[in-house]
């Protein structure tokens, strides 16, 4: 296979141990004539490095202090790779020995493609991916094929909006990732900055691999939830014109945060904070990357309306309690019947008084009661959210506060004139 460059691939784990053999295994399987392969540990306390250089001494080993996130993780090996094709993968991954070839093949054919991603599989042979989609006006983001069976109808390299990062090639000179993200999005972002510079991001179908997706990083928790939507409106701000954001993005935000659960709202009111308390750096950012500026007043408009978003996810509590409310006087179930009850049938309703009680009148009081209790308990668990989001909210502004003060103390003082 002559022709075919060195290249890099880089797994950034935290926790993965228990997928790590089979991803490694694979990986060093491929059939690629010239490659290396890095794992970047982002602190985990299972005992990943370690047993990694054990069992795979050809996997060279990078341990962060910390958990640095997707984003940063992946740069730290980036700026140490000698090679311009870069792979990365999860390490929740499996992939066959032809499919870091296929991968790399079309960027071989064609330099105007920047990145490349996989037809991705389920575990159980459904599809997860095949190409991304990116929605306007919220940036909400999707897989084409997701979960359908794979009957060959993306079985054609396309162009697409971005692929996912469990497993996409990238030329290095595209640059690195976008560390305000910690994680979700990543790709995307970088995938919009190469469709900016006139560089394509290709879906190649003959690249199969299997991904068993969070497996370290669940979804639908509250933390998942604040991650991905601080990422999504990163996102929406570093690449979207002003006049979407101002015309749609906001209004259609509103109209979505309407909808959540208690859960969804507490995590996109703590996206909002942390987005407004970003926003110089994300303007700033913005403009790094090439996307046209925000004038002053949108900057400033956008800025009220995100603090009216998290004021809106606050007080949609009051909804809950209103429903609570109604609930709480349990109130007496009428009982009706259209027959007329005949002496000689009062032996037999006796019989089934029993019956008929614990059907239409104890029954719709204990319905009743469960109502109240579980959004007795939606609601506590959505206040004990509340508190521990205000008690970090504060502690992060104390932090500032504290970092603004010691750099006024160490800046050195005017002098003054004799």
């Amino acid at each position: 296979m002559a022709g075919f460059p060195s290249l890099t691939i880089i797994v950034v784990s935290w926790n993965a141990r228990a997928f790590l053999g089979d991803c490694l295994a694979s990986l060093l399987a491929q059939d690629y004539p010239a490659f290396k392969v890095v794992l970047v540990d982002n602190a985990s306390t299972d005992g990943s490095a370690d047993w990694v250089r054990r069992q795979f001494p050809a996997v060279h080993v990078i341990e962060n202090e910390r958990n640095v996130g997707f984003a940063a993780g992946n740069n730290v090996a980036l700026r140490r790779a000698d090679t311009e094709l870069v792979v990365l993968a999860n390490p929740d991954i499996t992939a066959p020995p032809d499919w870091l070839r296929h991968l790399i093949l079309p960027m071989l054919f064609d330099p105007t493609i920047a990145i490349a991603g996989c037809k991705v599989f389920y575990p159980d042979n459904r599809l997860q991916h095949a190409g991304g989609i990116i929605r306007p006006p919220l940036a909400t983001a999707a897989y084409r094929g997701a979960r359908q069976p794979d009957t060959g109808q993306f079985d054609v390299m396309a162009d697409v909006d971005y692929v996912i990062g469990a497993a996409l090639a990238m030329r290095r000179s595209l640059g690195l990732f976008d560390e305000g993200y910690f994680l979700y999005y990543e790709e995307a972002d970088l995938c919009a900055r190469a469709r900016r510079a006139a560089q394509r991001v290709v879906y190649v179908p003959q690249a199969c691999l299997t991904h068993v997706e969070s497996a370290t990083t669940p979804k639908g928790d509250a933390l998942y939830l604040q991650r991905m939507h601080t990422s999504r409106w990163r996102y929406l701000l570093k690449h979207y014109d002003e006049a979407m954001l101002l015309a749609e993005t906001i209004s259609a935000e509103a109209a979505w945060l309407a909808q959540r659960n208690p859960m969804e709202r507490l995590a996109a009111a703590r996206a909002y904070w942390e987005t407004v308390r970003r926003l110089p750096s994300i303007w700033r950012d913005r403009l790094r990357d090439g996307a046209a500026p925000v004038s002053l007043s949108g900057q400033q408009q956008i800025g009220e309306a995100l603090c009216h978003l998290r004021a809106m996810a606050w007080a949609g509590d009051e909804t809950v309690w209103q429903g609570m409310r109604q609930l709480i006087t349990l109130s007496e179930p009428g009982f009706r019947s259209n027959v007329p009850l005949l002496g000689s049938l009062i032996a037999c309703f006796r019989t089934a008084w029993g019956s008929v009680a614990a059907r239409w009148y104890l029954r719709p009081l204990l319905e009743q009661q469960s109502q109240f209790n579980e959004l007795l308990a939606n609601q506590l668990r959505s206040q004990q959210a509340r508190l521990q989001m205000q008690a970090e909210e504060q502690a992060a502004l104390a932090q500032a506060i504290a970092e603004l003060a010691a750099e006024v103390s160490v800046s050195p003082k005017a002098s003054t004139p004799d």
